[in-house]
């Protein structure tokens, strides 16, 4: 008999960390990600990653004052990459992609 179900959302349970080496390996593979699709961010690697990570700190300010987390459809062409002229419908057919490597790669 199951008298409990636990869902893990955002590193509540697991122990997540991150370095200068899990950064730079994220950076690079986003946007080599984003180039195969056709989207160039026309930055180099410090300046993308100083986006992204203002575009994290955005979307974390918008979810913790709500409680509420959305798609990664939403999260990446609204938060993350928002800064960029990237073609929204390309960005929101490889979200989930993106989200996956975030996780997998920067974690």
């Amino acid at each position: 008999m199951i008298d409990t179900v636990l869902f893990d959302m955002g590193g509540t349970l697991e122990d997540i960390w991150y370095n200068s080496e899990t950064t730079a390996s994220v950076t690079q593979k986003l946007i080599e990600t984003l180039q195969q699709h056709g989207l160039y961010p026309g930055c180099n690697e410090v300046t993308f990653w100083n986006v992204i990570n203002a575009g994290v700190a955005r979307y974390k300010t918008w979810s913790e004052s709500r409680a509420l987390e959305k798609k990664p459809e939403e999260i990446w062409p609204d938060y993350y990459l928002r800064d960029f002229d990237f073609d929204r419908q390309v960005l929101e057919s490889i979200s989930e992609k993106l989200a996956n490597l975030w996780e997998v790669t920067f974690y």
